[in-house]
């Protein structure tokens, strides 16, 4: 029996309970990190995965932060090299629910797909590794050692491991991080991501009156919150797509016509995103292609505007208060905090009326580098893409993610760990929609993958 045959039988042994009993187990949890009302279940989220891991023989800790606990975890292997498996566990919100065809927090396995927020996102492929490691454990097969570090709070700006990371940084050293928390432009073809944008985010808070007031009574008198945030909205961009504010390219480092090149290569051309994604037509910074724009450019983006009333039929007001969420995806040499103070002077130049306040808060990322690059020629991505295709029979596909994983960039730095990440998400799985998905014939590439780079890893040699 050859070493893929091995793999496989150990893997198909556990993966109708890894799926049907595990993963929808973890997937019932409301681990909803924005929101305070679902403290519990992210707590209960960490609780289950150190007790997961614990039977797949890992020693396990609840470690507290500032804000949600981290699960931290550890596997003494036979070959001289340490990975770090980076992972979250806590999911972007259900809402609007009603859009959902079944509950959010009830999976539902059809048609090769299992449905629920976090599925993919990053419940399934955190549990894909994993599947990965037990079936390598249970094939007698040599592995590395595994430290592994599962926060609660990447789709909320990662608050607690940030304040937790200086402390930790000695137990995470080791060889390679890898992570399992990027996307695939085809269902079957291994892909390696090469660079995450960083993300800087914050909120725009308007006050105007006291209180709601009655429309006909104070109309055309009273300043209205909800017209000067349009308007603060409306002036971030030109006509042309690119960002308004002063400054904000100065800095940003362009991609060299090879990485261009291998972006390009996998990725779907403007027609495809378009039919995808059901518009007419794409928009931004038309001197750039569609996917370089996504991969290599900065963007400022409104997440959402809220003011007054927005229920069924009409309530006539002028409202007290409107709020815009704003992210920035950044790339190489852009600093967060620069770019946060030339927004705030194109706010403070914006000709508001004194009857309305403006203030920035909630900003998040905004310190340090949380973009991040990784290097084409290291031992990690070579291994990689030799595996990948040797599992798939298909060239290898190389991405550059416009999405971002704002510790990974410190953890590597401070670590000394050399980065590999492993996409295996696929668009139609609507991460961070209604509808989230994950198809499991991508959930068995990422496990077998896993089993066979590990056992493998004494290619890599301890650096």
């Amino acid at each position: 029996m050859n070493l893929n045959e091995k793999i496989n039988q150990h893997f198909s042994a556990i993966k109708n309970r890894v799926i049907n009993s595990d993963l929808v187990e973890f997937l019932k949890i409301k681990s909803v990190s924005a929101d305070p009302a679902y403290v519990s279940e992210c707590e209960r989220a960490a609780d289950w995965l150190a007790r997961y891991l614990s039977k797949l023989g890992f020693q396990t800790e609840i470690f507290q932060t500032t804000s949600k606990p981290l699960v931290l975890a550890n596997l003494a292997g036979s070959i001289d090299h340490t990975f770090v498996y980076y992972g979250h566990y806590d999911v972007q919100p259900a809402d609007p629910e009603n859009l959902w065809q079944s509950p959010p927090f009830e999976p539902t396995i059809k048609e090769g797909r299992i449905y629920a927020r976090g599925a993919c996102d990053n419940k399934g492929m955190t549990l894909s590794f994993f599947a990965g490691v037990e079936s390598l454990i249970r094939s007698g097969l040599p592995y590395p050692n595994i430290k592994v570090i599962l926060e609660g709070e990447e789709e909320s700006g990662g608050s607690g491991i940030n304040n937790a990371l200086p402390s930790l940084i000695n137990r995470l050293k080791g060889d390679t991080l890898i992570v399992y928390d990027t996307s695939t432009p085809e269902k079957g073809r291994g892909t390696i991501t090469m660079g995450l944008r960083g993300i800087l985010g914050f909120e725009i808070n308007l006050n105007g009156p006291a209180y709601d007031l009655h429309s006909g009574g104070f109309g055309g008198a009273v300043a209205n919150p909800a017209l000067f945030v349009a308007k603060i909205a409306a002036s971030f961009h030109n006509e042309d797509g690119t960002v308004a504010v002063s400054g904000f390219y100065d800095d940003v480092a362009e991609p060299s016509p090879q990485e261009i090149k291998l972006a390009e290569k996998f990725a779907p051309d403007e027609q495809t995103i378009k039919r995808a994604i059901a518009v007419n037509e794409l928009w931004g910074e038309k001197s750039y292609s569609p996917i370089a724009r996504i991969s290599f450019r900065p963007t400022l983006e409104i997440n959402g505007i809220t003011s007054g009333y927005g229920g069924e039929g009409g309530k006539t007001i002028i409202p007290a208060k409107a709020n815009i969420k704003i992210t920035c995806r950044l790339v190489p040499n852009q600093d967060p905090a620069k770019i946060l103070e030339s927004i705030k002077k194109h706010i403070e130049k914006l000709p508001l009326p004194k009857g309305i306040s403006c203030h920035l808060t909630s900003a998040h990322g905004a310190t340090g580098k949380n973009y991040l690059r990784a290097k084409s020629d290291t031992l990690e991505v070579k291994l990689a893409r030799q595996i990948f295709e040797e599992l798939t029979s298909k060239e290898t596909a190389f991405e550059w993610s416009g999405g971002s994983i704002p510790i990974l960039a410190e953890i590597c730095d401070r670590a000394n760990l050399s980065p590999l990440l492993v996409g295996l998400s696929l668009e139609a799985d609507r991460i961070h929609a209604p509808n989230e998905s994950f198809d499991l014939e991508q959930f068995e590439l990422g496990a077998i993958f896993a089993a066979r780079f590990l056992t493998e890893a004494k290619q890599l040699k301890a650096r």
